[in-house]
């Protein structure tokens, strides 16, 4: 348990970084991104929900440490919810760049939280992990 709170904070902090980086360059060469029903975007919701990702993928993480391939499905399910989550983006948003901006924030702010965490679980239930 220890692996996945120190790998996810780490992985938590690379993602809301990246996706605040992606947010500025997607403002600056798009505009403001909008959508709908909150309107503008600001930086302040895409690091929150940066972080309220994190811990839901530490939470699944520890959830999955409980079956017998952790590692498997804690990333099944974890690329499911990201393909979930990529169509929201495709409906709310004003336009198709902050539709693609928005999903661009979404795999930066998912690629290192899932690869760090992904190492902090064993293959098989009660084996090593990668972090040993």
């Amino acid at each position: 348990m220890e692996n996945i709170v120190r790998n996810g904070f780490v992985g938590l902090a690379i993602g809301a970084v990246f996706a605040a980086i992606v947010f500025f360059i997607g403002d600056a060469v798009s505009g403001p991104l909008e959508a709908e029903p909150v309107g503008e975007i600001s930086i302040g919701p895409v690091v929150t929900n940066t972080i309220a990702g994190g811990i839901a993928g530490m939470i699944i993480a520890a959830i999955a440490s409980r079956f017998g391939r952790p590692r498997q499905i804690f990333t099944v399910v974890c690329v499911v919810l990201l393909v979930v989550y990529a169509i929201p983006p495709f409906v709310q948003a004003e336009t198709v760049e902050t539709a693609v901006w928005l999903n661009v924030m979404h795999i930066g702010a998912a690629v290192p939280i899932l690869g760090r965490l992904r190492p902090a679980l064993p293959e098989i239930k009660g084996g090593p992990v990668a972090d040993d």
